[in-house]
């Protein structure tokens, strides 16, 4: 019989805030070899790419989520800072943080004198914007102002879609699209002018409410004021106004998202570095921050997935199980992560038989099948598996240890499992003739005919052998 083999789907992490998708590798492994990661096209992909509007998180799962970052103990390795600032968040509101400092913070900066250096260095630049904007009389002006400002004075480095950090910015260094607009918000924080951000697919930007209308302000765009008035094409990472009149979805956010806007790219970095502890600390965080972040939800999942992964490569079989079962208990219904449990229960199933641990085996999967409610599956799976066993045991010519197999197989709690038919598809159509023609294999085809005195096949099978 072919060796059925298992399926295991590695998720790239969901791009930066650029791009919310994710990706999913498709590796194939057959029982006992190494995992491979497979390379797949660009194009490819999975089942929660995003297309029209991200089913909203409810407070549950956010709730599951929360829980579980405290039983793995992932905030004990937070810095004072951050659970400082994981508590003043809590409701909603920065209310002993300013924004700067929430943004820093979630950049990675631990050390308070680390935050004052940074915060006094983008002190120095507000102060001279607040000169600056002192001069506009109208509160687009004062906007229009910020982000002339953003880029003449802060934003001296290049476009990048990867920088996020704001330590780097504040140096001269690249920016993005978060970057940018953290920094803007910051400039005019306390500005009456009621301001959030916009986050589209691929995309976040922010938006300004003035009397009667609302203002789109892309901050990764220098002239972004004068090209959107000429409908020109802007600079890269910005998308004109007129691009995104009917996106596939929105969601407007206060400006502290962008605090978990910042943690969420940290994370993808940390996970595309196979820092997975990490990158799931920084994606509970971005939780913390922003209940509502889909993104954020789906990597953390891809977290665990990987990770789980990573630990089979490692032959830490009990790891990788463990981090599959809580996957699954964050989201019960995420396909992936199904397969992949699937997949891993299979191959500890077979490693049990093998080492001769029959019982073992079989209690797992019928563990596997409550705890997952899949019975189906995990029937076909124990009948299989079985099979498998049988043929390599026959083979071997111990044919007791085949009968006892079977008989194991019938004492089993599993809904859906036909042990009864399983052993006659083995021994009609599976188990070579060769193997039962053997002399070992006598005892058990006398049990056979007795067991299938009725069974018209099973008597052909056994006098046809005998004759």
């Amino acid at each position: 019989m072919l060796a059925r083999r298992a399926r295991l789907s590695v998720l790239l992490p969901g791009s930066r805030w650029f791009c919310a998708t994710l990706v999913a590798l498709v590796v194939t492994v057959s029982a006992g070899s190494a995992f491979a990661r497979a390379v797949a096209p660009v194009d490819q992909r999975d089942s929660l790419a995003v297309v029209g509007q991200p089913s909203l998180l409810s407070p549950a799962a956010v709730a599951r989520a929360l829980e579980w970052a405290q039983r793995r103990g992932l905030a004990g390795s937070a810095s004072t800072l951050e659970r400082d600032l994981i508590a003043d968040v809590a409701d909603g509101r920065l209310d002993r943080h300013r924004l700067i400092e929430a943004s820093l913070i979630a950049c990675g900066v631990a050390r308070r004198a680390k935050l004052e250096a940074y915060c006094e260095r983008f002190d120095t630049y507000a102060l001279r914007f607040s000169a600056r904007v002192e001069r506009t009389s109208t509160p687009e002006q004062a906007l229009r102002a910020a982000l002339d400002f953003l880029h003449a004075e802060i934003l001296r480095g290049p476009y990048s879609l990867a920088a996020t950090d704001i330590r780097d910015v504040l140096h001269g260094g690249p920016y993005n699209c978060v970057s940018s607009a953290a920094l803007f918000c910051c400039l005019v924080d306390g500005s009456p002018v009621p301001l959030n951000v916009v986050e589209i697919p691929g995309h976040t930007y922010c938006v300004a409410t003035l009397p009667g209308r609302s203002l789109d302000i892309e901050t990764t765009c220098s002239d972004w004021f004068s090209m959107a008035a000429g409908r020109q094409i802007p600079a890269p990472g910005a998308l004109a106004a007129w691009e995104r009149s009917s996106p596939a979805w929105q969601r407007i956010v206060p400006t502290t998202a962008l605090v978990g806007m910042v943690y969420y790219n940290r994370g993808v970095a940390l996970l595309e570095e196979q820092d997975y502890s990490q990158a799931a600390r920084s994606f509970v965080a971005a939780l913390h921050v922003d209940p509502e972040s889909r993104a954020a939800w789906d990597n953390l999942l891809a977290t665990l997935n990987n990770w789980a992964l990573d630990a089979r490569q490692r032959g830490k079989l009990s790891l990788a199980a463990e981090l599959l079962a809580e996957a699954h208990q964050l989201d019960p219904e995420h396909p992936l992560v199904l397969e992949n449990a699937h997949a891993l229960d299979r191959i500890r199933a077979e490693r049990l038989l093998q080492q001769g641990e029959t019982g073992s085996a079989m209690a797992l999967l019928v563990d596997r099948a409550e705890s997952v409610g899949d019975a189906t599956d995990y029937a076909a799976m124990a009948a299989e598996l079985c099979q498998r066993e049988a043929s390599r045991q026959a083979a071997a010519g111990r044919w007791s240890a085949v009968r006892d197999l079977f008989a194991l197989l019938a004492t089993q709690r599993l809904q859906r499992l036909d042990a009864h038919n399983t052993e006659r598809q083995w021994l009609l159509q599976i188990v070579p003739r060769s193997a039962l023609r053997s002399a070992a294999a006598d005892a058990y085809l006398s049990d056979a005919a007795r067991r299938w005195s009725h069974d018209e096949q099973i008597r052909a099978l056994v006098k046809g052998l005998a004759g």
